[in-house]
């Protein structure tokens, strides 16, 4: 455990070192995520109240049918846009990590994911449905998973990785310090349920804090440690 204290102050450091990096995606896309919110809702319950009069209309399973029907396309609604967006999330791990790296990235390579969106689409859906499989298995196995996959969204802005070669990376980096990082996930997370609830401010800063916290001990974890490796 003699890791967490020493990772929390480099992560926290690097936040304070390069919060210009974190400002401008982080912004855009939590305002990006307001508005895929807002529209969503809005289209959902345009859908389902429309279905729910046509379906009083029609009456027995048809009206079943529509209903349901209108609560699938509400549900893509959500993912469609959802997943337009998400390349800025990319675009901002991508900045955040050449940022702690010393370099200076240009505006626009908050946009790379947008010039492979195929890859970082398939990447996102991947992701995305293990999180929600780990998510629906319980509390517990879905920081479990945080901790396997964390790493794999550095690995893909920094090596192009598609999501299972990401996700390999991601867990030969994380096994031979599962414990301090599964001890530092939950921390995380006690934090951000606190933060989740302070008005547009805390989920704001639980962006760059999960971009820090992946970066950070991505770059620390991936170099050769000068104490036990001497190649």
């Amino acid at each position: 455990m003699r890791n967490i204290g020493p990772w929390i102050s480099a992560i926290l450091n690097h936040l304070g070192a390069h919060w210009q990096a974190h400002l401008v995606p982080g912004v855009a896309f939590f305002g990006a995520m307001m508005v895929v919110n807002l529209v969503g809702v809005v289209v959902m319950m345009a859908l389902i109240i429309t279905a729910s009069i046509v379906a009083e209309i029609i009456g027995g399973a048809g009206g079943e049918l529509l209903v349901m029907l209108a609560m699938v396309a509400g549900f893509f609604a959500f993912l469609i846009p959802l997943l337009l967006i998400m390349p800025l999330f990319m675009g901002h791990m991508r900045v955040a990590l050449l940022a702690h790296r010393g370099e200076a990235p240009a505006l626009n390579e908050l946009l790379w994911g947008y010039r492979r969106p195929v890859k970082v689409m398939v990447f996102m859906v991947v992701l995305g449905v293990l999180n929600l499989v780990s998510v629906m298995l319980c509390f517990f196995p879905s920081i479990l998973w945080a901790v396997v996959s964390s790493f794999a969204y550095p690995a893909m802005v920094d090596r192009d990785l598609g999501p299972v070669e990401a996700i390999r990376v991601s867990w030969e980096l994380a096994r031979p310090h599962f414990l301090e990082l599964l001890v530092l996930m939950v921390i995380y997370t006690v934090v951000g349920l606190f933060l989740y609830y302070i008005p547009i401010i805390g989920p704001l800063l639980l962006i760059p804090m999960w971009v820090g916290f992946c970066v950070v001990l991505y770059e620390t974890l991936r170099q050769p440690d000068p104490r036990t490796d001497h190649a």
